[in-house]
C-alpha cells in the first residue's frame, strides 16, 4: 500500500549493498536516510497490523493471497488466512537490510509487535503458543541490534496477566536484555466500559517496579500532560528501587499530533502550526522531567494531506 515514492530521491548509493532483487527497497532506504539526515536517531513502525488500521504488515505466510485480502476485509484474516506457526523468510530478510542499514545511520530500533485493534489477535487474556512464538522469531532474527526495545502493542487492550507474562517471557528469552515496554492510551482518555478497556493508571500501577518485567513505559499523552506524566511515573519507579526509562511515544490528538512546517504547500492555512508548542511542552517537557526522549506523531489529518 506504500511505495515510499518520495523518498526516491533519498537514497545514497553506499545502500547499495541493503537493496534486494536487483535494486528493490530503494525507496525505504531513502525514507531512513532521510530521516537521518534531519538529526533524527530513532523511528517506530508496526511489525503485526494483521486485522487493524491496514492489516498489511506481517512475518508470517498467508495460506492464499485472495482468501488473505477477502478475509481482511471484515478482519477475519489472522483467523481464515494465515499460518500461525511459519513464516516468510523472504520477507523477514528485507526487513533484516532496512534494520541494517538503519543501524549503520545510528537509528534506534523501536518495534511496536501488536495495535489496538490487534492486541488481543493472538490471546486477550493468556499467554498463548503463537504468541510465543511471534516473539521468539522476532528475538532470534532482530535481538542483536544495538539500539531497539520490545513495544509490546500500541494502545493494548489486554489483560494485565497477558502484559505480564510477555514481558516475562522477552526478558528470559532475550540473551540481550534488550528495553521492554508497554504502550497505552493517554490517562486523559475515556475508559470505554463496554469494552471494559483497562485505562492508563491501571495498567502503569500494576507493572511498574518490580510487579512486572517492564524496563520502562512508552507513554502516549496529550502536550500538556507530557511533563507531569513522565515526571511522575520516573519519580515513582524509582521509589520502588527499580527505576524506568520513560519516552513520550504519541503526542496530540489523533487528527493532530505534531504539525509539519507552515511552509508546505499542502498545509497552509489547514491546521494551525504548533511548533513551538511542541518544543515547549513535548521535547523539553520530557527532557525536563528527565525523560529519555519523544518520538512524533504526525497525526491523521496532516499525513492525509502531504
Amino acid at each position: 500500500m506504500k511505495d515510499w515514492a518520495p523518498h526516491a530521491k533519498d537514497f545514497e548509493a553506499a545502500a547499495m549493498p541493503y537493496t534486494w532483487k536487483n535494486g528493490k527497497g530503494k525507496n525505504i532506504l531513502g525514507a531512513v536516510n532521510y530521516l537521518s539526515g534531519l538529526g533524527v536517531n530513532a523511528f517506530s513502525f508496526l511489525t503485526f497490523s494483521i486485522d487493524g488500521d491496514d492489516g498489511c504488515v506481517y512475518p508470517h505466510l498467508a495460506t492464499d493471497d485472495s482468501q488473505f485480502i477477502a478475509s481482511s476485509r471484515e478482519s477475519k484474516s489472522w483467523e481464515k488466512a494465515m499460518h500461525h506457526d511459519r513464516f516468510d523468510v523472504s520477507k523477514l530478510a528485507q526487513w533484516e537490510k532496512v534494520f541494517d542499514y538503519a543501524e549503520t545511520k545510528g537509528m534506534f530500533l523501536h518495534f511496536k509487535t501488536f495495535e489496538n485493534e490487534n492486541s488481543a489477535t493472538m490471546g486477550l487474556d493468556q499467554l498463548t503458543d503463537d504468541r510465543k512464538l511471534y516473539y521468539r522469531e522476532l528475538i532470534a532474527r532482530f535481538g542483536y541490534h544495538l539500539a531497539l526495545n520490545w513495544n509490546l502493542s500500541e494502545e493494548t487492550k489486554v489483560t494485565l496477566n497477558v502484559v505480564k507474562e510477555t514481558a516475562s517471557y522477552i526478558r528470559n528469552l532475550d540473551p540481550y536484555k534488550s528495553h521492554v515496554v508497554q504502550h497505552t492510551f493517554p490517562p486523559s482518555h475515556k475508559r470505554d466500559d463496554k469494552a471494559k478497556r483497562p485505562n492508563y493508571d491501571y495498567y502503569y500501577n500494576n507493572l511498574v517496579g518490580f510487579q512486572s518485567e517492564l524496563t520502562g513505559a512508552s507513554l502516549k499523552l496529550h502536550k500538556e500532560e507530557i511533563h507531569p506524566e513522565v515526571k511522575k511515573w520516573i519519580e515513582l519507579s524509582a521509589a520502588t528501587g527499580k527505576p524506568w526509562v520513560i519516552c513520550n511515544d504519541e503526542q496530540g490528538t489523533a487528527g493532530v499530533g505534531v504539525s509539519v512546517d507552515s511552509s508546505h504547500e499542502s498545509y497552509q492555512g489547514k491546521v494551525p502550526d504548533n511548533e513551538d508548542q511542541v518544543r515547549n511542552e513535548v521535547l523539553w517537557g520530557t527532557f525536563m522531567a528527565s525523560g529519555m526522549g519523544v518520538e512524533y506523531y504526525y497525526g491523521i489529518i496532516v499525513s492525509l494531506m502531504i
